[in-house]
């Protein structure tokens, strides 16, 4: 059974998951780790 649509609301808080297929690296590196947090700092905003 299918989960539920999230709720899209202004202020709705959201939960992150990054995870990768096969047990892969998602990251390389800390400047990789850094970039991937930047860019969810942003978008977070």
């Amino acid at each position: 059974m299918p989960r539920q649509a999230r709720l899209n609301a202004p202020c709705a808080l959201q939960h992150v998951i990054i995870k990768s297929i096969e047990g892969r690296k998602v990251v390389n590196n800390d400047q990789d780790r850094e970039e991937i947090c930047k860019r969810t700092r942003a978008v977070s905003k």
